[in-house]
């Protein structure tokens, strides 16, 4: 069977490195170490240890069938690229259906959506150590289920495993830290069962169940999973029963069963957890905690196991397998009482009254098999019984199965699910509370609608097929190809058939050349990063990108970031392509790549006096300040050629204006030319326009050699609001100036 590909993750792309030219600074970045395909996989690790003393247990093999780790001297281990092999879809389905939430192994997991894997672990303790020693009083083999459950993907948090290793987590990934407490079979449990009015022992022959009884995933171990029976045994003649060898600190449910064959029922039900140090739990009559047996059943039923054609719940069942339809096999706990609503006529898909009884209060009514696709309705299927009514099988024909489909088969009311004492079909084995000071009682557990049932998904999704023609565009600008530093590109491809969603594939490239860069002599090759699935989207285009994180600081320290420049000086692009993926969850191939970068030519977006000052004739200046449009390249701003016209100043008698150029301020991304007589230096008045009219050029400044912005685009109009833009020469340019009154 084939493995499906997660289609909801969230994206978080980390720089890896950072570098620039010889006059930047905060030059670093984080390393990533994705591999460039994302599987819907992650690590399951933790500490296998005794229960009781805590000691790690050295050279313990876990076991789940895919994979397996043997501890170390700590009693660590771990197993990396764990599959989730079935996934559940809800995306398209009624916005109002809300499945739920619900939390494993301590993590919040969305459950309308995403992949389930279900695994058996089995723990070989044939050469187990504890501090070097062969352990001993040990099972040679320990069981549990692990489950894991993926909601999306982020970039490694730094968890390191137990060789130092590093490894990527999963968000979302159920028991993904999974200790195994393990305890020595050395606890026993010796009890009798009294009737619960005289408090006289039960006759002998009376059979004792043991059952694993732990509540969630608090224990692992040779108990199985709750409800998994341990033991059993029968009462001697003084109401005696006695268990050995039993796994320590661990919970059990002992259930005291009637001889009755025909009419088989829990009788009683004591909630017990083993000692340590070889301790041996003791439930005697005089001392009033004997298993206390009623002469009526006092539990209620429940579901001791749901599996579609033998799979486990969440399973995806292959193309061949439901040619002759599936089998949704409920086991419960005990024997149902047969009845005109549950038998015969009930499992059919008939209405009838029948006592009173409301139409459809059959059982075929009560069993809601339904179809979880893109489109929801309860299809047909038939009912059948076993002989002692422990078993019910719902089977759904193959006409009614398709491929790529999930199905649920759900019991959505109990009312005909009664054992013979009248209690009905709850969710699970129920509870032991304690009653005040005098002794303890069972409680059942409650009944919710469609709890007990089970959900599946076939295989076999028409494949999704090659995107030819990815594009984009300015995100502001949908009639523009051209990017600037800080635009998000829009991204758009023509519809697959084959594909009910669609992965967006990119990878950051740090100067994405081969060539020298100006940035003196020094030359870099493009550094080119991991692909990471940016996110998935059932449209055909993604309105806009945002590649935007953490990253540079402005001067003042005010922290910002750009599209395609980090750290205000180095070039970044996007290489992106995108994937459809039908409805099994598998990718088609790969669609044609696209570059998103700063293609846009910067310009210089204002030419002011500096400080503060005002470019008007016979106005003081200190200087010249030239401020761009985008980060530019601090190189070539700083080694072109910027000439000073000192005939447009005016300085005092005998006193000659001097020139000193200021470095380029990359965070303001302005560049000042500054006057070193700033108390003298004066635009000069033009004789050349009459006495309060009109303008004239005044050439400042002239600058001459390459100036580009970071990612290599040469500088074009001098000015962005020009009288007449284009007009003027780009090097060298003057600048207009407006003139003041005559004297």
């Amino acid at each position: 069977m084939k493995m499906k590909k997660i289609l909801f993750v969230a994206l978080s792309l980390l720089l890896l490195l950072a570098f620039g030219c010889s006059h930047d600074t905060n030059n670093s970045s984080v390393t990533n170490p994705n591999p460039n395909t994302v599987y819907p996989k992650g690590y399951i690790q933790g500490i296998v240890k005794d229960a009781c003393t805590q000691a790690p247990i050295a050279g313990a093999v876990v076991d789940i069938g895919i994979a397996q780790a043997t501890t170390n001297s700590n009693g660590q281990y771990i197993m990396r690229d764990i599959p989730a092999t079935s996934y559940i879809d809800q995306t398209e389905i009624d916005g109002d259906l809300n499945i739920g939430r619900r939390t494993v192994g301590g993590i919040d997991v969305d459950i309308d959506s995403g992949y389930r894997g279900s695994y058996s672990a089995t723990i070989n303790m044939t050469n187990a150590r504890i501090g070097g020693v062969k352990v001993t009083n040990y099972a040679s083999y320990y069981y549990d289920e692990v489950e894991v459950a993926f909601a999306s993907m982020e970039p490694s948090s730094g968890v390191i495993s137990a060789d130092n290793a590093d490894v990527t987590p999963v968000l979302g990934l159920a028991n993904g830290d999974y200790d195994f407490n393990l305890g020595q079979l050395t606890a026993g449990i010796t009890g009798y069962a009294v009737d619960a009015n005289t408090l006289q022992p039960v006759p002998a022959g009376y059979t004792v169940y043991l059952f694993s009884h732990y509540r969630g995933n608090a224990s692992n171990s040779t108990t199985g999973i709750s409800g998994n029976k341990v033991a059993q045994t029968t009462t001697d003649a003084t109401g005696k029963f006695v268990f050995t060898k039993l796994e320590a600190k661990q919970r059990f449910g002992i259930f005291v069963v009637d001889t009755a064959i025909d009419t088989a029922k829990f009788m009683g039900f004591k909630d017990v957890e083993t000692d340590c140090n070889g301790s041996v739990l003791y439930f005697g009559i005089q001392d009033g905690n004997a298993v206390r047996v009623s002469s009526t059943d006092n539990v209620c039923p429940f579901a001791l196991s749901i599996k579609a054609d033998g799979h486990a719940n969440y399973a995806d069942i292959a193309k061949a397998e439901i040619e002759d339809g599936v089998n949704v096999v409920f086991t419960f706990s005990e024997p149902i009482l047969p009845t005109e609503l549950n038998t015969n006529r009930g499992l059919l898909a008939t209405t009838f009254s029948v006592f009173g009884a409301d139409p459809e209060a059959s059982l075929y009514y009560d069993i809601a098999v339904n179809y979880e696709g893109y489109k929801s309705s309860n299809i047909h299927h038939t009912l059948a019984w076993n002989a002692d009514m422990t078993q019910l099988t719902v089977n759904i024909p193959a006409e009614a199965l398709q491929p790529a489909s999930v199905y649920s088969v759900k019991i959505i009311n109990n009312r005909n699910l009664m054992d013979y004492s009248g209690h009905a079909l709850t969710n699970s084995v129920g509870k032991w509370s304690d009653n005040d000071h005098e002794y303890s009682y069972y409680q059942c557990a409650e009944f919710t609608e469609g709890a007990v049932g089970i959900t599946f998904t076939t295989y076999g999704a028409r494949p999704a097929g090659a995107i030819t023609d990815l594009r984009f565009t300015n995100a502001d600008n949908q009639d523009d190809t051209q990017l600037d530093y800080n635009d998000g590109a829009w991204l758009d491809w023509t519809a697959d058939d084959g594909a009910k969603s669609y992965n967006i594939y990119c990878r950051m490239i740090q100067w994405n050349t081969t060539t020298a860069v100006p940035c003196g002599t020094d030359e870099y090759t493009g550094q080119y990063h991991p692909y990471y699935l940016y996110t998935n989207t059932v449209w055909t285009g993604l309105d806009e990108t945002n590649f935007q994180g953490p990253g540079s600081n402005w001067p003042d320290g005010t922290p910002t970031w750009f599209e395609y420049v980090e750290n205000l000086a180095i070039k970044l692009s996007y290489e992106c392509y995108v994937v459809g993926v039908d409805a099994d969850g598998i990718e088609g191939p790969e669609s044609n790549h696209i570059i998103l970068e700063d293609t846009d030519r910067p310009h210089i977006t204002s030419v002011s006096a500096a400080p503060n000052g005002s470019l008007v004739a016979g106005a003081q200046i200190g200087g010249i300040e030239v401020c761009f449009s985008e980060p530019m390249n601090e190189y070539t701003v700083e080694h072109a050629t910027w000439t000073v016209n000192t005939a447009a100043f005016v300085t005092g008698t005998g006193m000659g204006m001097t020139v000193a150029t200021a470095n380029y301020e990359q965070g303001s991304m302005c560049y000042t030319i500054t006057f070193n007589d700033a108390t003298i230096a004066r635009l000069i008045n033009s004789a050349n326009v009459a006495c309060g009219t009109g303008t004239v050029d005044v050439t400042l400044l002239s600058v001459t050699g390459d100036i580009w912005d970071v990612a290599g685009n040469a500088l074009q109009d001098p000015c962005e609001d020009c009288t007449a833009p284009g007009t003027l020469p780009m090097l060298p340019f003057t600048f207009p100036v407006t003139q003041n009154a005559c004297p």
